[in-house]
């Protein structure tokens, strides 16, 4: 196997640990990362007091409505009870009394209202606590993903690196240090496959010349154009 061969099946192996390290980054900072969580709470938690709002409002009606009901039921027992005789202050419980019923009317219509809304409300909190557990559920089984993906990619990471050292056994210190190298210049891809006569790197295509070196596989050739090293197959 020439050297071109074996810096290639070496960068084969580079590219893919650099894949994994890049989407290991990526895990590292999606674990553990709840957002959604956070924001299905917040919503779930501003329509819970919303809903204990008008569950007080709705209380604070009634009360008004008890309260109204209370002095009317006094007033009219004062009105019919013959405790009192006076015709003017009958005139004044009576005209009370007919006041406190259109009060009462106009609470209990606004307490229909209010009991439309509290519903209204209610049923939005009932919607987002739902909201709230299935995004919880999704989150708890995406992390359990992430964390088995993470296994696999650090399991695949350790034996890539053994497949390395092998690879790199059979490579001199001098032709490493040229790979990486042009590595490190060439964002990670030192190796490029010739197809067709055409660099698969940067599109170009060789000299004559070069496409006949890296074909007798005497030596290691560059690309006249991205400089990385070509490998015919």
């Amino acid at each position: 196997m020439n050297t071109a061969a074996k810096l290639y099946i070496l960068q084969q192996i580079d590219t893919r640990l650099d894949k994994h390290a890049q989407r290991l980054r990526e895990l590292d900072a999606a674990v553990g990362e709840d957002s959604g969580v956070r924001a299905a709470t917040e919503k779930f938690e501003s329509a819970e007091a919303d809903s204990r709002d008008a569950r007080r409002a709705h209380q604070l009606g009634q009360d008004k409505i008890d309260m109204v009901t209370q002095k009317r039921a006094a007033g009219e027992k004062r009105l019919y009870g013959g405790t009192v005789t006076n015709p003017k202050e009958l005139q004044e419980l009576q005209d009370e009394g007919i006041f406190l019923g259109h009060r009462i009317a106009a609470l209990e219509e606004r307490q229909l209202e209010a009991m439309i809304a509290q519903e209204d409300i209610e049923s939005a909190e009932a919607s987002a606590l739902d909201e709230l557990e299935r995004v919880r559920t999704d989150w708890i089984q995406e992390q359990a993903a992430l964390s088995d993906e993470n296994d696999e990619l650090v399991k695949d990471t350790v034996r890539l690196k053994d497949e390395r050292e092998v690879a790199l056994i059979s490579i001199t210190a001098a032709v490493e240090q040229s790979y990486d190298a042009v590595r490190a210049r060439k964002r990670g891809v030192a190796v490029a496959l010739l197809k067709d006569n055409v660099c698969a790197a940067c599109g170009m295509a060789p000299s004559a010349a070069r496409i006949q070196k890296a074909r007798s596989g005497s030596e290691l050739v560059a690309c006249g154009n991205c400089a990385r090293f070509i490998y015919v197959k």
